[in-house]
């Protein structure tokens, strides 16, 4: 019985290359997001470029991409959520998109991502798509127990940030959050914990941005590392598959696709930053509580406070 993922009980599978990738800005337009939006405008074209040019994208119609921006409940804004009519492959459209975007309103700290988060996972995406999803944000959502929430038992709308994030984890859609610093460390307790679950969750990333010019590189980094991994999941699925059906342990698979992708000499695009975060066992801690809670109430329930996080050195 064959052992190589391209033929697979006799099916030609789609070998790696150039995939498709829908990919997704949830752009927080609150007050203090004025520098950030300024980023992701200019930024915008940079990213496309690199990732057409990375050769890892189809041509043509291999990249769409969306833009949401979301501000908040109750706080008497312009608008809590605003989409741009889902994904597109026309670049310019996008760019212009962002240009129309103002930082204003918000009020009470948290913000209505999850409202945001509703929305990202309910666009098209293609099926046979990478898809990803990057937040930019300095702020938490409601409900995680942060002082000063005027939504303590979470959205208004009862969306569940958590709930959400999962199904959009069996969906293949992977987030990156890319954290606003020294903000979100230095106003809000647990909402690093948060974040880095739901990226956990999702297979996605969470990176600190201190410094605007880093904001291109960290979202072609994680689309291109999200990418090739991706297309490696879906080479391999068929022969992961098999293994099972022969009664292998995952241990002995787990070994068995490393001994063939190092034959093969598979490399795969990493995006690595030096470390900002100084963890502590009791943000672990708090991650993991998040990861396995049923909700986010549930979550928030069993938080453990501790100091802050942030590297006051890098920060």
């Amino acid at each position: 019985m064959t052992n190589d993922p391209k033929n697979v009980r006799g099916q030609n599978r789609r070998t790696r290359g150039a995939r498709k990738l829908d990919l997704v800005f949830i752009q927080d337009t609150t007050g203090s997001q004025g520098k950030y939006i300024e980023a992701s405008l200019t930024r915008c074209k940079d990213v496309c470029y690199a990732l057409q040019k990375s050769g890892k994208v189809e041509e043509n119609d291999g990249l769409h991409l969306a833009v949401i921006a979301f501000r908040d409940q109750g706080q008497g804004d312009e608008y809590v959520t605003q989409d741009f009519n889902g994904f597109t492959n026309n670049v310019d459209s996008v760019v212009q998109n962002l240009g129309t975007l103002v930082a204003s309103g918000g009020g009470d700290g948290p913000e209505a991502l999850a409202a945001a988060l509703s929305n990202a996972m309910n666009l098209k995406w293609r099926r046979d798509s990478a898809k990803v999803a990057v937040i930019i944000t300095d702020a938490p959502p409601h409900g995680i127990g942060e002082l000063g929430d005027f939504y303590k038992d979470g959205d208004p709308d009862g969306k569940d940030p958590l709930m959400i994030a999962r199904t959009m984890a069996r969906r293949g859609i992977a987030i990156f959050f890319v954290a606003c610093e020294p903000t979100l460390s230095n106003h809000y307790t647990f909402a690093h914990d948060f974040y880095m679950a739901l990226a956990k969750l999702t297979s996605g990333s969470m990176l600190p941005l201190t410094n605007t010019e880093i904001l291109a590189p960290l979202i072609v980094g994680f689309a291109l590392e999200h990418l090739e991994v991706d297309s490696l999941t879906t080479e391999f699925e068929p022969l992961v598959a098999q293994f099972h059906r022969e009664g292998m342990s995952e241990a002995d698979i787990v070994n068995k696709l490393f001994a063939l992708m190092r034959s093969r000499s598979v490399k795969v695009t990493s995006l690595k930053s030096t470390p900002v975060y100084s963890e502590s066992p009791t943000a672990s801690k708090n991650v993991l509580t998040w990861m396995n809670a049923k909700s986010t109430k549930a979550g928030r329930d069993q938080m453990y406070h501790r100091t802050r996080i942030e590297s006051p050195q890098n920060l």
